[in-house]
């Protein structure tokens, strides 16, 4: 899937991260939500919803990339493993999306920056001992 947004946004509550890309009015046009609790043991799954009914559901991420202007994932499936979003947004807001991003897919690669050649994205990981900051005591 590839699809063109116009909005990107973080949200964090606790041991809950989401990232959601969406089209700049408040219809009901396109949209990638990716979500990741590391409340309780999600066997290192990420939920991901849009408005396309084949991808939604929890999924490992194979892989994941993400630069200026565009987000990609590969998830661990037969049919429907790909999806890809470019998107608009400011340097700061960018730089948030990242930093969440790289909480809720530890083996995310950005530009400049080397993917982790680990298995992070297979794997349940606990974002204190991954390095990430801790959010909330």
């Amino acid at each position: 899937m590839k699809v063109q947004l116009d909005h990107v946004s973080v949200a964090k509550s606790g041991d809950y991260y989401q990232v959601n890309f969406e089209v700049a009015d408040d219809g009901d046009g396109p949209y990638v939500l990716i979500q990741r609790q590391f409340e309780d043991d999600d066997g290192g799954l990420c939920y991901l919803e849009t408005h396309d009914q084949d991808y939604i559901g929890h999924f490992k991420v194979v892989r994941a990339t993400l630069d200026r202007h565009r987000f990609c994932l590969e998830l661990r499936r037969k049919k429907f493993s790909n999806v890809e979003v470019t998107f608009k947004t400011n340097e700061e807001n960018y730089l948030e999306v990242a930093r969440i991003l790289r909480i809720i897919i530890p083996c995310l690669a950005q530009a400049n920056m080397p993917m982790k050649r680990t298995k992070a994205c297979q794997l349940s990981v606990d974002v204190r001992r991954a390095g990430a900051p801790r959010l909330f005591r």
